[in-house]
């Protein structure tokens, strides 16, 4: 598992980018993630985790994440070379 208790900060945008990076290097590694509901966030994460608002909620999560731990595994999958393509192609196709 892998928490990130990113806060809502908006001075310093090189931290923000480097926690963004925390969360896409975890997800990498198969660690579904604990994140804060926050920018890009739920877009990288998607269905590997679950989402905070406020910093007592993580308990639960954290106590939901190790139960179903298996379920946000298996939604760390990453798609084929031929996936990727077809996507892009359907974007310029629109």
């Amino acid at each position: 598992m892998f928490a990130h208790p990113d806060r809502k900060n908006t001075e310093p945008f090189v931290l923000l980018m480097r926690e963004v990076w925390n969360l896409k290097v975890a997800l990498l590694y198969c660690l579904p993630a604990i994140y804060r509901r926050f920018g890009r966030h739920p877009e990288i994460v998607g269905k590997a985790g679950l989402g905070f608002d406020a910093p007592d909620e993580i308990p639960a999560l954290l106590s939901i994440l190790a139960r179903d731990c298996g379920k946000y595994r298996d939604a760390l999958r990453v798609p084929s070379l031929q996936e990727i393509a077809k996507r892009y192609l359907e974007v310029l196709l629109q």
